[in-house]
């Protein structure tokens, strides 16, 4: 049992010339994988009516509900592939924004999300795009329960839900820019049939991505073990029939898409995507029922809220179903080459640097990396998202406004550690080359790539971004996040990113800039400028203006442009601000903290332990911090001034 993902487009009219063409006017799409079910829930909500019998169960943020249980195409279980040191929400984001990188999702385009449960894939992928999504399924409760969801979070204007069985969808012909399912359409009766419904609904040219479950090729049809493993997640889950990868991908070629790619994504997956139903390795809370006592007292649970009335009749069979799924799940997932990953010798290199090089930088590294972990910016945040959560949606965003594709060569200016690095590479499977001038940065970025095994396809270059070592033309994207402001000259800056970048490519950034708000006849506005400039080593801190005037200068048409902070729903600057916000990351920035830091690092620095001006470097630091809290209270500073920019065709 696996996620098999594929991405396929929907002929236009010209496919003839396009074909000619290579398919270079082809639009992405991609499909997805299995590789974890939605644990961490807490929360067990009433059983479903009629046929549709059921248990929903949601985490704490009402995000990525599994419905399992009776009825057809509404329930369904959420998997998706884990990477190493990742959370299971982390991951569960990731494979949503996945989706949009893959189908090329831009603000405003129509989209249609084929079996969507009560909306927590819409929601993210809905805010992540700037996308209007429109969700399909087939059951009132959990179109009640999305709407409410919605409402919550101020979608319920621009993405709805529609009831509707996805075999006869109530869409006329050609509807959508985008089409996705996660996980939903293995419930088709005739899968022939159903992708063809999606076909018809979406516009030519335009791509439809999913995440399917399916029998691998490992799969024997005459091994009885096989059969049985197959009939658990069949029944289990009110499945008709699990298909193959092969049955899957025929049967999308027979309702008239040309397949763009496909991969099964639970393969290679680092952490198995059915850890958290595997009680005998993992154990949560969630996962608990799983157990042999958990299942005893969920068994006899179920069987008195069924006795007493209050869960409808059928309820305890209902269970027993979803212990077989589950059963079936996690034994058809270990017959995968999982056992390559945990019965290999696994070499611990463990990072020694407790020897900081004598410059300004090597020391602020470490006070970033203790306070922010790997990725060195901020981010525009949603409610109930984290920190480490909003930064990762960040840098996805990032992908997906450049079309990132598997195997394009990447360049990220500026890269510090290589945070952002490593989470764009593995997210959109290219190959990032980082460009830095400290060599303390570049050597802690590189010994974190060989960790989590990107040292072979991703490299740091110790070099000037005024003076870049590459020749012209030499990547398919550049990016930049909170860099290119330490440039003495933008537009040289840019001129130079210009150069490396291949025409017709792309080039996107978040700069540090000062907005329309700022006056710089204000003393107060000028103090709060100042304040950033020094305590972030910065020559000046431009004008949104400034910046978008510079890059035209260098030679790009600029896309798009937006201050990404001006709407954001929970101030960037919140993690500095003591005054509303604690964390022990951020208790150096108290009153109290700041007292026992200078002492501290006034302590360190006199036995030799810090090097000399750490006590100076310190204090910098928390002059940015009250000039960047002041200018985001007072919305005169942004850090996530946002532009994509295109390099021009020769021809043109």
């Amino acid at each position: 049992m696996l996620g098999f993902w594929y991405v396929m487009g929907k002929t236009s009219m010209s496919s003839v010339s396009r074909r000619q063409n290579k398919g270079k006017e082809k639009a992405t799409y991609a499909i997805g994988n299995a590789n974890e079910w939605v644990g961490n829930a807490n929360e067990w909500i009433q059983p479903l009516r009629d046929k549709n019998i059921g248990i929903v169960i949601r985490d704490e943020q009402d995000h990525n509900v599994i419905h399992v249980g009776g009825g057809n195409q509404n329930l369904r279980v959420i998997t998706f592939q884990l990477l190493k040191g990742e959370s299971l929400r982390e991951s569960i984001k990731r494979h949503e924004h996945f989706l949009a990188l893959q189908l090329g999702l831009k603000p405003g385009h129509k989209v249609l999300d084929v079996g969507c449960g009560i909306g927590g894939p819409l929601r993210e992928i809905a805010q992540f795009s700037m996308t209007s999504v429109t969700g399909l399924n087939n059951n009132e409760y959990q179109i009640t329960r999305g709407k409410a969801l919605n409402s919550k979070v101020g979608l319920d204007k621009t993405c709805d839900f529609v009831k509707a069985d996805f075999m006869k969808m109530p869409f006329p012909d050609n509807s959508f820019d985008a089409v996705y399912a996660i996980e939903a359409t293995c419930h088709a009766p005739d899968a022939v049939a159903c992708y063809k419904e999606i076909y018809r609904v979406l516009k030519p040219g335009q791509c439809f991505a999913v995440y399917e479950w399916c029998m691998t090729n490992s799969f024997d049809p005459h091994n009885k073990e096989h059969q049985n493993i197959k009939a658990e997640i069949e029944l289990g889950n009110g499945l008709p029939e699990v298909r193959s990868t092969g049955q899957c991908f025929e049967a999308v070629k027979q309702a008239g898409f040309e397949v763009i790619w496909d991969k099964d994504l639970a393969a290679d997956s680092p952490v198995p995507w059915y850890l958290p139903l595997d009680t005998s390795q993992y154990f949560s809370l969630s996962g608990f029922r799983l157990t042999a006592v958990g299942r005893f007292i969920t068994k006899n649970m179920v069987k008195g809220l069924e006795y007493v009335g209050l869960a409808p009749t059928g309820s305890q069979r209902v269970q027993e179903f979803l212990e077989k799924a589950a059963d079936g799940l996690v034994n058809g997932g270990k017959y995968e080459k999982y056992h390559s990953y945990y019965g290999g010798e696994e070499t611990d290199r463990k990072d020694n640097y407790s020897d900081m090089v004598n410059k300004y930088y090597d020391l602020v590294t470490s006070f970033y990396e203790y306070g922010w972990g790997e990725s060195f910016h901020f981010a525009n945040r949603l409610k109930g998202e984290s920190l480490p959560e909003s930064k990762k949606r960040h840098e996805h965003f990032l992908a997906l406004q450049l079309g990132l594709k598997p195997g394009q060569k990447v360049l990220d200016v500026g890269c510090g550690i290589g945070g952002p690095l490593r989470e764009i590479a593995q997210f959109s499977m290219t190959s990032i080359t980082g460009l830095n001038i400290n060599e303390y940065q570049i050597t802690r970025g590189k010994a974190l790539n060989r960790k989590v095994g990107l040292d072979k396809t991703c490299d740091f270059v110790k070099a000037d971004f005024m003076k870049m070592p590459f020749p012209d033309n030499s990547f398919d994207a550049v990016y930049a996040i909170e860099a290119t402001c330490h440039a003495p000259d933008s537009v040289a800056c840019y001129k130079e990113i210009y150069r490396v970048l291949k025409p017709g490519q792309c080039f996107a950034v978040y700069e540090w800039c000062m907005t329309n708000s700022f006056d710089p006849h204000n003393k107060e506005h000028q103090k709060i400028k100042a304040e950033i400039e020094l305590g972030n080593g910065l020559p000046e801190v431009r004008s949104t203006g400034q910046c978008l005037e510079a890059v035209k200068q260098a030679g790009f048409e600029v896309i798009w442009d937006k201050d990404l902070a001006a709407d954001s729903p929970v101030p960037w600057y919140l993690p500095l601000d003591t005054s509303q916000y604690f964390s022990l990351s951020g208790f150096c920035l108290t009153a109290v903290g700041r007292f026992i830091t200078k002492n501290m690092v006034k302590g360190l620095e006199y036995v030799g332990l810090a090097p000399t001006g750490s006590q100076r470097v310190q204090e910098f630091l928390q002059k940015a911090a009250d000039g960047l809290v002041n200018g985001g209270k007072k919305e005169i500073f942004t850090s996530m001034y946002f532009f994509l920019a295109r390099k021009p065709h020769l021809d043109s």
